[in-house]
This record gives structure tokens, sequence and C-alpha cells, in this order.
């Protein structure tokens, strides 16, 4: 069977082989008006992140139903599952900030955290629609790459206000570093189960945010390679390694 594509839904109860499920609305409006569905056409769906379902469109009309075909539980046997990868991007101009989101949705990372950088100068946090901008870039990444769950975005004003967020007891802090003392990520010992790898923004940290990072618990330096990278690239790759760790 050829599948059409792959949605994610929410629903109150997870139903069995041969039951209907009625798509939401946003997902509707995708598959009968950008990839123009037909009756009999099969679609994935990720079902509450927690199932993954074979579905045969049976009605296209006002709503679009589909019956499940086939319906199993995601895999928990990938290494990276016992991970929770997240990303915290010091925020550059919009452009960048959209790249970065799509494709570290692809990579599949858990997470993606922007951050308002000391040496940030663009007025991505004046935008109220950006959060939601971001966030339907990152769904459709994750739609096309096919993952099993979508990336959490959040924004933050400042490197404090994000650190104060995030839960450093038994976690990993890699900062991507451009001081001598750093090391590489091949060459960690060990990771905690949640891993939080900090992107500085062009012109590097501040001194003052290189101070905050040193002291606080748990956090190492790591070096991206010789090269100096631009931040975008420098997500890329620092994702990419520490994935590659983990598997």
């Amino acid at each position: 069977m050829k599948i059409k594509t792959q949605i994610f839904e929410n629903i109150a109860k997870i139903p069995n082989v041969n039951d209907e499920i009625t798509i939401s609305e946003k997902n509707t409006h995708h598959l009968k008006n950008v990839l123009r569905v037909k009756n009999d056409d099969f679609i994935r769906v990720i079902l509450n992140e927690e199932y993954v379902s074979i579905c045969k469109l049976i009605s296209i009309k006002k709503d679009l139903i589909c019956e499940i075909v086939e319906i199993n539980a995601l895999n928990e046997n990938n290494s990276l599952n016992d991970f929770n990868v997240t990303v915290c991007f010091a925020i550059c101009k919009a452009s960048q900030n959209e790249l970065i989101a799509e494709k570290l949705t692809e990579l599949g990372i858990k997470n993606i955290y922007f951050w308002k950088s000391e040496h940030t100068s663009y007025k991505f946090l004046e935008k109220e629609n950006k959060l939601e901008r971001i966030e339907k870039i990152i769904e459709g990444a994750a739609r096309q790459s096919k993952q099993t769950f979508i990336p959490k975005c959040k924004i933050y004003d400042s490197l404090d206000n994000l650190l104060k967020d995030i839960t450093l007891s038994n976690s990993s802090l890699l900062y991507c570093s451009l001081e001598n003392e750093r090391k590489k990520i091949k060459d960690l010992t060990n990771m905690n189960k949640n891993i939080f790898i900090f992107i500085g923004p062009e012109g590097d940290f501040s001194k003052n945010e290189y101070e905050i990072l040193k002291n606080t618990s748990n956090s190492v330096p790591v070096t991206l390679g010789n090269s100096v990278l631009k931040s975008e690239t420098a997500a890329i790759v620092g994702a990419s390694l520490v994935l590659e760790f983990l598997s």
C-alpha cells in the first residue's frame, strides 16, 4: 500500500483496527486542499504521540473520515527514546531561526528553545505571531520527515530566564565554545538523560553569558571543530554529533 502522507492527531480514546476516526479541521484542510487526497488513499496517523496507525480514507466530504487498518504502539526499543535532547539557539535573523526549526526537527531533536543573547540585535521577540509560525514550520517538518513526535518550541528573552525554566538536575549542559578549554563531543564519557545544547549568537556568547554557563551545574564547553561556524551551521553540527554519540 502506498502511504500518501503523515499527520498528527490527538484523540480522547485510542481506537482499534476497523474503527473510524474523524480528522481534525486543521489536518482536513491540509489533506483536502493541499494534498488533494481521494477516497481509498492511505495515510499514516500518529495518535497522541503514542501510537502509529495506517488509515484508509473513506469519506472526504465536509468531514474527513478514515478507517484504521493497522495500529501499533510506537517503537520503544530505539536507544534515542531514552534521551531528551534540547537545542537552545540564540536568536538570529528570522530566516535563520526558521531554518533551524526545520532542520533540527528533521534530525529528531525533542525540544527547540530560542533565547535572546546580549549580542542579539534582532526584534524577533516583538512579533506575537513568531512562535505560531515557527510551530507550523516544526509540525510540517515533523510530518515530512516522518518523525513520531512534534518538537516543543519556546522563546526566552534572556539566558537567565531560560536556565531558570529548565531542570538542570540529572542533565548535561553542553555549550559550543570558541574558548581554549573545551572537549570534543565524541570524547565525553557519558550523558545524562536530559541534554541541552547551547548555541551562541553571531559574535559568540558575551563574556557574562560565558560566566553564567561555566557556573551552571553539569555544564561542559565543547568544540565543533577547527572552523568558526555560523550559528545555524553550529546548531545542526552540534545536534548531529550529540545524536551520533547517543546512537
